[in-house]
């Protein structure tokens, strides 16, 4: 186990390296000159002299040829250092660090309810497979897949914030100033968010059970006078459980980029925003470093899952040890 995981953990740095490599290069090759947006040139004011251009571009080590000036991001990036915002001169990392747990907080509270949501609405469609209660419910898994987030969030809104006023529409707190109202701002993004993970969950959930549920060693363990509740829970879920934790590995790292709707429709201050505003703004270092950690952080997030697996299924573990 602990050379598998030396393995798994020794390509992932290799792939965080290639990443890095990738997100310098590509955006060196996008349209547009940093410099001209910086002294403002492509807003409309006057465009700037020979000298200004000069002087701007030997501040950010541009005029450096590109070989230069991969060593030395690199050098920096050892050192959690991810530049400079070209929009209003702050730290880059600063900004990650305070926009990245504001998402994470709405993500793991989503990804959560998704799990238990999904988990026990599979297992009941699973079990009650060919009645209306499994077609109910696969209706209902079958609308998360189907209707986009933006939907679901903007008629959360109309209907829990404008028309009955249950929760607040927008704004932020943090929970550190005041957990309830946190909370409160918390639950229709985290719920609308969830909505779609869940009808993912739920559908592989159901498929899994199903499968699983026709084992030679299912109905083994039913012949030997376990209870219903026991099969399920040692031998169907825990089985059934190494599909659902692929696929909320693998949403998971895509919500810590791909929340942008979620958080613009709620007004929630986290990376995707940050990720959005800095495009439209040409903000070149700030986009390098949200793509760069937020890759970091889906490539890990799979080396976990790779990891869990030996947890879950004992023959995984024996295979990474041969």
């Amino acid at each position: 186990m602990l050379r598998y995981a030396v393995r798994r953990a020794a390509a992932a740095l290799v792939l965080v390296w290639v990443v890095a490599t990738l997100v310098f290069a590509f955006l060196r090759l996008l349209p547009g000159d940093p410099v001209l947006v910086i002294l403002g040139s492509e807003s409309g004011a006057q465009a700037p002299s020979p000298d200004q251009i000069t002087a701007v571009r030997r501040a950010l080590g541009l005029d450096q040829p590109p070989a230069q000036q991969y060593g030395r991001w690199l050098a920096r990036l050892v050192r959690l250092d991810l530049g400079t915002s070209l929009y209003d001169s702050t730290s880059v990392t600063a900004d990650i660090a305070q926009r990245l747990p504001t998402s994470l907080e709405l993500i793991v509270v989503a990804v959560a309810l998704a799990v238990a949501g999904g988990v026990v609405l599979g297992l009941a469609a699973a079990r009650c497979r060919g009645t209306w209660t499994d077609a109910a419910l696969s209706g209902l898994l079958a609308g998360g897949l189907s209707i986009p987030v933006f939907v679901t969030g903007t008629l959360m809104v109309l209907v829990f914030g404008v028309i009955l006023r249950w929760v607040p529409i927008g704004g932020f707190v943090p929970i550190t100033s005041d957990p309830g109202a946190f909370a409160r701002q918390l639950v229709l993004p985290a719920v609308a968010l969830a909505f779609g993970l869940l009808g993912i969950v739920g559908r592989i959930t159901r498929g899994s059970v199903l499968e699983v549920l026709h084992q030679d060693y299912v109905r083994t363990a039913r012949s030997k006078g376990l209870g219903e509740p026991q099969v399920l829970a040692r031998h169907v879920l825990r089985t059934a459980l190494i599909p659902i934790v692929t696929v909320v590995g693998v949403q998971f790292g895509i919500l810590i980029g791909g929340t942008v709707l979620v958080e613009y429709i709620f007004n929630w201050p986290g990376i995707s925003t940050l990720l959005f505003t800095a495009i439209q703004r040409r903000d070149y270092p700030t986009v390098q470093g949200v793509v760069l950690v937020t890759s970091a952080m889906f490539i890990l997030i799979n080396l976990a899952v790779d990891l869990l697996y030996a947890v879950l299924d004992p023959r995984i573990r024996y295979e990474g040890e041969t």
